[in-house]
């Protein structure tokens, strides 16, 4: 009896509070930085082995109405170029896909191999790249050089594709066998 009894009494209080709302006030609690546990508000994040792993913003570029857009990401600051191409192929986010972003890397394009040797990217594309339009081309081609620029290959990229280095379309309606960035940058949206 007595467990129907506490039955009733919650149906009842449930009954009665079915109609509440809950409404913030002036007094609501405030978090504050020093409020929050395990350093959630340092600027480096404890790692593996008492390491400490700290972030830098670093910058894709995903292609939106035919013009590469900025899209900043936090990486880990020691990351290389392996980890930002990893960001490509998981490809835009939902949230970037229904702002029409779409990933640069197209028509079954794969970086086969890439090293960086006194700020020169030595890239190796998939063939599948010689058989993009070459407005695509110019599209991959900014991203790649954009990006590679971030970390360490700052004087520009040399691409090899189906076995020999190629003189690749640039932005201004010339070739060149060493991308620059400043080549691309007409090409990304301001």
């Amino acid at each position: 009896m007595r467990n129907f009894r506490t039955l009733i009494a919650l149906g009842v209080a449930g009954l009665l509070l079915s109609g509440c709302t809950l409404m913030p006030t002036n007094s609501s609690p405030k978090v504050t930085t020093g409020t929050l546990p395990f350093g959630l508000s340092a600027k480096s994040i404890p790692g593996t082995s008492g390491q400490t792993i700290t972030f830098k913003q670093r910058n894709l570029y995903l292609i939106k109405n035919s013009m590469l857009q900025t899209e900043p990401v936090l990486v880990p600051s020691n990351t290389g170029f392996n980890y930002l191409y990893d960001e490509y192929l998981a490809g835009p986010t939902r949230q970037q896909q229904s702002e029409g972003l779409r990933s640069p890397l197209i028509g079954g394009v794969k970086i086969l191999g890439i090293s960086v040797q006194d700020g020169i990217a030595y890239t190796t594309l998939s063939s599948n790249f010689l058989k993009l339009s070459r407005h695509q081309q110019l599209l991959f081609e900014g991203a790649l050089v954009l990006v590679t620029s971030q970390v360490g290959a700052f004087v520009g990229v040399v691409v090899t594709t189906g076995g020999a280095t190629r003189l690749l379309p640039l932005p201004d309606g010339t070739e060149a066998l060493l991308l620059s960035p400043s080549s691309f940058t007409s090409l990304v949206l301001r």
